[in-house]
Order: structure tokens, then C-alpha cells, then sequence
């Protein structure tokens, strides 16, 4: 190799230790650089031709505008570091190790990824042209508005969660969408072109791949995915009634796909309520085997986050009961007015009916007033006092429209006689539904402020949706936020 002179040779050396440092238009080409160790440093702008970097280790450490050219970077070990707008050509990646990363805006092209371990990193609108990953193992990575062309995907190529990527004359291996998620519609019918999907599902419900075979069914249906996601954690109690062995990675990819539901939105919080149940009876089975006692470590891990997720929910939604209008008489009512793009296939009135007899004894029965149609629209005469608990069980479902709430307001005047002749005035409230995910049944904790009217209330609405498990289709019979248009309430 006939290295090319720079003003960075005598730092820049085979073997050389660099820690903590900063370079700004590096320039590197044909030089012998294995071994080299660069840890907690940054280089912004750069460009390595020719370079071998075999062997060599990159620490947490920064890369921006760097270009790899025609570079080795075999069996380098690559830990934490951030590339943000780099580009990689006919780079030659194979036998490393590369974890924890983040590349931004890069582009990989013609490089070869063969017998490389790749685990836990990110990408983000990066561009993969003829993706070589041969004998590679591929783990738990997210890929965000990427670009993946002329690319094989075979063999240990895991739990990878692919967000709004596009796909162009990619093969995989038809297995494999039972181990990563994130294909679009038309991207799932290409890969899975002539392909019995029947089958596959089949075969891993023989060889114990219960987790796979929800996976499978998760890339099928392409929304709602709440019952398909209770289905993966279920899988979880299977695997440990037959004493099949749960892997690690295979737990926390759960947990990354809850994340990645709940960021969007698209699994609503009663789903959560319903895994972290399922998940506490999975651990308050006592009957433990080889295989549950290595992976409780990991569920326990995966309940505590959604624990910790239902006492946010649990603290936003109190916000939110608080800001409700109150009333000292239990017999004040409101006439209620939801805006639906179709009628609902479970009657409100059943509902609104039984938080009525829960709330109070003497709490007044509430009564359909009127229906419209149009899109939908109905009218129900409901006690003030059940306007909490309609908004748990909005909130529970991941209804995101907000309650418009008119209430009739006195001015306060000096005298009785001004009070009296003074003109009632309409203010309007916007009061937002919390949607942050919850767990099971309501837990009290002693330092989450939490009061026990909150508690009760979620308590009775999550009871009553468990004594109507028709509600639990894919999309809770209508009461979501794709079908509810507008929910109002006025005060009479």
C-alpha cells in the first residue's frame, strides 16, 4: 500500500491510542491504520480512500460529513458512535462488531456486511444499495425512513423494526417476517409473493415459535395491531407452560414494539392494561421451569416499564378529572352530543347506563335523546357526575378527540338583585383525553400522588370493559379515534 502524505501522519499511525479528540478536515488515503484505537472523539468532515482500518476500534465517537472510500474495516469493533451525512463505499464491514450506533443520512453503498454482528443500533433516512449480509447476524436494530435496494436478507437477520421504509428488489427469506416488523402493505405483498403464509404460520406453531407466529400475524393485518400485540406477550406463558426456551432478545423486542406502538399511538392503553396483566400472572406463577426462571429477569424488566407507564397514564388522566366541572347535587344532568363517522356496534347507552349505576345509587339513569344521521350523531341525557367516568373509558380506548364542554356560568355581581338580572353567558373548555399507556387493574403507589377517587373510578370502568368483551374487536366496536369525531357536553 503506497500511503499518501498528510498533515495527521505522525498522529494517525497503526495502533495509535487517540482519546478525546477533535479533527476537522481529515484527509487519509492509502494508509495502514489497523489496530488503531479511537475512543470519545469527533471528526467533522472527512475523507478516508483506501484506508485499512483492520481491526480497529471506534468508541463513542462522532463522524460527521466522513466519507469510507474503497476503506477495510474488517473485524473492527464499532461501539456508540454517532455518523451523521457519512458515506461508506465498497467498505468492507466483514467480521465486525457494531452495537449501540446511530447513523443519520448515510449512505452504504456496494459495502459488504458478511459474518458481521450488528445489534441495537439506528438508522435514519439511510440509503442501502446492494446490502450484503451473509452469515451475519443482524439483531434488534430500527431502520426510520430508509432505503433499501438490490439487497438478500437470510438467516439470523432478527427482531429488526423497519418505520416507513421503502423496499426495492429486496428478497427475504419467507421466515423471516416472523422475526421483524414494519413492512408496508405493498412492500409485504412483494416479499411474500407466492408464498404460503399458512404454512409458515403452521410451522411455527410446531417447533414452539409462538412469539413468531404473532409476529407473522402483526405484518399481516397492517392496523389494530392491540389484540395481535396481546397475542405476542401471551405467546410468553405458552412457551413457558410447554418449557420452551425464551430468549432475551426476544423479550425486549416485544418491549421495543410496545414503545413503538405507543409513541404512535397505535395501541391503546387498555391493550397495555391487558399485557401488564398478562405478564403478572405469567410471574406470579409459581410453577417456574428451566426456561421461565432465565427469562423472568427480562419480563420483570418488560412489567416494570409498563408499570411505570400506567402510573404516568394514571397521573395525566387526573389532570384531566380534575379540570371536569363538579356539581354538589346528584341529580344535576348535561346533555351529551358524540359525532361519529359510523354508528358504533355497541350501543353507548348500555355504557353510559352502567357508569350511572356505579357512580351512585341515586344517580339518574341516563336516556337516548335523539339519533341523526348523516355521518352518526346521538344525544343522551347523562348525571354530571358520570362525565369522569365516560372519559376513562375514552382515554382507556386511545381516543384523542377532545370533550368540548359548554357550562352556563352566573356573573358574580355584588348583590343578590345584580345576580339575579344578570344574563347568563356560555364559556367553552377544551379538555384533552390522556392516552398514555396503562397497566392492569389500578395500583396504588405511595409517592405517585395518585388520589383513590382516580384509582376507583379507572378500577370500575376497566371492570365493566371486562364484563363486555365484545368491545374488545378490532376496533372497540367504534369508540376510537379514526371513527369519533367530536364528543360535547351542555350543561342545562
Amino acid at each position: 500500500m503506497n500511503e499518501v502524505k498528510s498533515q495527521y501522519d505522525d498522529i494517525f499511525i497503526k495502533e495509535a491510542k487517540l482519546n478525546f479528540q477533535v479533527f476537522n478536515k481529515l484527509e487519509l488515503e492509502a494508509k495502514d491504520l489497523s489496530l488503531l484505537h479511537l475512543i470519545s472523539s469527533a471528526i467533522s468532515i472527512g475523507h478516508f480512500k483506501s484506508v485499512c482500518f483492520y481491526n480497529a476500534s471506534f468508541f463513542s465517537t462522532k463522524f460527521s460529513k466522513v466519507s469510507f472510500i474503497n476503506c477495510n474495516l474488517k473485524s473492527t469493533d464499532i461501539c456508540s458512535i454517532w455518523a451523521n451525512n457519512c458515506k461508506f463505499q465498497n467498505v468492507n464491514f466483514s467480521g465486525a462488531t457494531i452495537s449501540d450506533s446511530t447513523f443519520i443520512n448515510c449512505i452504504f453503498n456496494d459495502s459488504i456486511f458478511e459474518s458481521v454482528s450488528l445489534t441495537r443500533c439506528q438508522f435514519v433516512n439511510c440509503i442501502f444499495d446492494k446490502f450484503s449480509v451473509e452469515d451475519s447476524t443482524f439483531v434488534l436494530n430500527t431502520f426510520t425512513c430508509c432505503k433499501i435496494k438490490y439487497s438478500h436478507f437470510t438467516e439470523s437477520f432478527y427482531y429488526q423494526i423497519f418505520d416507513n421504509c421503502t423496499f426495492y428488489k429486496v428478497i427475504m427469506e419467507p421466515l423471516l417476517l416472523g422475526f421483524n416488523f414494519g413492512f408496508s402493505s405493498k412492500t409485504f405483498a412483494q416479499l411474500t409473493k407466492g408464498v404460503d403464509l399458512i404454512t409458515i404460520n403452521s410451522d411455527f406453531i410446531k417447533k414452539g415459535l409462538y412469539i413468531n407466529a404473532a409476529i407473522l400475524r402483526i405484518n399481516q393485518i397492517q392496523n389494530y395491531y392491540d389484540e395481535a400485540m396481546i397475542a405476542c406477550v401471551a405467546s410468553l406463558g405458552q412457551m413457558i407452560q410447554h418449557d420452551i426456551l425464551i430468549k432475551a432478545d426476544e423479550v425486549e423486542f416485544l418491549k421495543n414494539l410496545t414503545k413503538y406502538f405507543q409513541e404512535r399511538k397505535q395501541i391503546t392503553p387498555i391493550s397495555i392494561l391487558r399485557i401488564w396483566q398478562l405478564i403478572n400472572t405469567i410471574l406470579s406463577n409459581n410453577s417456574y421451569n428451566i426456561s421461565s426462571t432465565k427469562a423472568m429477569p427480562y419480563i420483570t424488566e418488560y412489567a416494570n416499564m409498563l408499570y411505570f407507564n400506567f402510573i404516568n397514564f394514571q397521573q395525566e388522566l387526573q389532570k384531566r378529572l380534575e379540570q371536569l366541572p363538579k356539581t354538589s347535587n346528584i341529580l344535576d344532568t348535561a346533555e351529551l352530543k358524540i359525532v361519529y363517522l359510523e354508528r358504533p356496534t355497541f350501543p353507548l347507552l348500555d355504557l353510559l347506563t352502567e357508569f350511572s349505576s356505579i357512580a351512585d345509587l341515586d344517580c339518574p339513569a341516563p336516556n337516548l335523546i335523539c339519533t341523526e344521521k348523516g355521518s352518526f350523531h346521538e344525544y343522551h341525557n347523562i348525571a354530571i357526575m358520570i362525565i369522569p367516568y365516560l372519559q376513562t373509558f375514552l382515554a382507556l380506548l386511545g381516543v384523542t378527540v377532545p370533550i368540548i364542554v359548554y357550562k352556563k356560568q352566573k356573573k358574580d355581581h355584588e348583590n343578590e338583585e345584580q345576580v339575579k338580572k344578570a344574563e347568563q353567558k356560555t364559556t367553552e373548555i377544551e379538555l384533552t383525553l390522556a392516552t398514555r399507556g396503562i397497566k392492569q387493574s389500578p395500583i396504588l403507589l405511595p409517592n405517585t400522588n395518585i388520589t383513590t377517587d382516580t384509582n376507583t373510578i379507572i378500577l370500575d370502568v376497566t371492570k365493566i370493559l371486562e364484563r363486555k368483551p365484545e368491545i374488545y374487536n378490532m376496533d372497540y366496536c367504534g369508540y376510537n379515534s379514526l371513527n369519533i369525531e367530536s364528543i360535547t357536553i351542555r350543561f342545562h
